[in-house]
């Protein structure tokens, strides 16, 4: 499989919702991961944007911990 999307910057940042619009109070943290990817044979950049709560980033960093396994694993 040949791909021609480079990742070349990661930006993110944590909200904090403390309210709601009908005054109840809430707790709730969010991440906001942007991911900017150069096409080579394109030569343009995309941006993906998208958020995750708590227990979508707990579940996508046990994932990325198993991937980092795996590559060591294959370069041994």
């Amino acid at each position: 499989m040949l791909s021609t999307d480079s990742l070349i910057d990661i930006d993110w940042r944590v909200d904090q919702q403390i309210q709601t619009h009908n005054q109840q109070k809430v707790n709730m943290p969010a991440l906001f991961l942007q991911l900017e990817t150069l096409n080579t044979l394109k030569n343009t950049k995309e941006n993906v944007t998208f958020q995750l709560n708590q227990n979508e980033v707990n579940n996508f960093h046990n994932n990325l911990f198993k991937i980092k396994e795996q590559l060591q694993t294959l370069a041994q």
